[in-house]
């Protein structure tokens, strides 16, 4: 259940470890970012990116292309949100707390489309008829070399933290300038294995939608497929990979999960990430 107010959206789930989680592997996403690319901030420190992002020189003006960026986002009581139902509000529970990136000061609008909009689908349809190959397809095409490099760094994750759930709804188009279209902000980044427990990704990957391993002839498919440039792609797919791995052991929130849940995320992602190599 998510609840819009203002510039903020509220993301209530029952699962009450769910919004935890989706914190802290957004904070292992951003710690996974090599140095130098346009990531946002961790939640917490000053100057968040869902700020910067949305109006960088207090412009009032749309926000600028910036791929990289996960939009801030922290985890907050439920008791502190104003103008809730009462049946949300679960004695002790939190909810996720996210910037929106599609709103300029103020509350207008910025245009975005989620992939199943740009391939004219049904949301229904948001895990059919397309795979990931033909979303870089339109990246390449649209929105140039840097779109392409986030957007592969961000499907290798997705693997490597066991993401199945990276469906046509959770990639969009920003329109920053009202023109031309950029890869949106990370969203809806979560390890869904431990609720799923052997479940496959949402959509093809290279010819597979294992989520045990990523091949070099996986990769090499998938750009043939998309038409794009295939030999960058292995070594930001081994990168992404270790620092991913790394970012996690270090991770000091992760403690604050379910035993269980901890142990299924590690071992995932420890395990993808010895064959990314």
């Amino acid at each position: 259940m998510s609840v819009h107010k203002n510039q903020i959206v509220f993301t209530l789930n029952p699962v009450a470890t769910y919004s935890t989680m989706n914190t802290h592997i957004a904070n292992t996403y951003q710690a996974a970012a090599p140095r130098g690319s346009s990531r946002g901030h961790a939640p917490g420190l000053e100057g968040g990116a869902g700020k910067a992002q949305l109006d960088p020189e207090g412009s009032g003006q749309p926000p600028r292309a910036n791929p990289g960026a996960h939009p801030d986002n922290r985890l907050v009581e439920v008791s502190e949100i104003k103008g809730l139902p009462e049946e949300a509000r679960a004695p002790g529970s939190k909810a996720l707390a996210v910037q929106r990136f599609d709103r300029v000061p103020g509350g207008d609008p910025v245009h975005m489309e989620d992939f199943a909009q740009v391939f004219g689908q049904f949301p229904n349809d948001k895990y059919r008829f397309h795979s990931y190959a033909n979303i870089a397809s339109v990246l390449w095409a649209e929105a140039g070399e840097e779109a392409i490099v986030e957007f592969v760094r961000r499907l290798v994750f997705s693997v490597v933290i066991g993401n199945a759930d990276m469906h046509l709804k959770n990639w969009s188009l920003l329109y920053p300038d009202r023109r031309k279209p950029a890869l949106s902000p990370g969203y809806d980044f979560v390890a869904t294995l431990p609720y799923i427990p052997n479940d496959k990704l949402a959509l093809s990957f290279g010819g597979s939608r294992s989520l045990s391993e990523i091949t070099p002839g996986q990769m090499r498919r998938f750009a043939d497929t998309a038409r794009i440039p295939a030999s960058p792609l292995w070594k930001i797919a081994v990168e992404t990979a270790e620092r991913a791995a790394t970012a996690w052991k270090g991770l000091e929130q992760a403690d604050l999960l379910p035993k269980d849940q901890h142990a299924s995320i590690g071992k995932q992602i420890l395990a993808v990430a010895a064959t990314v190599k």
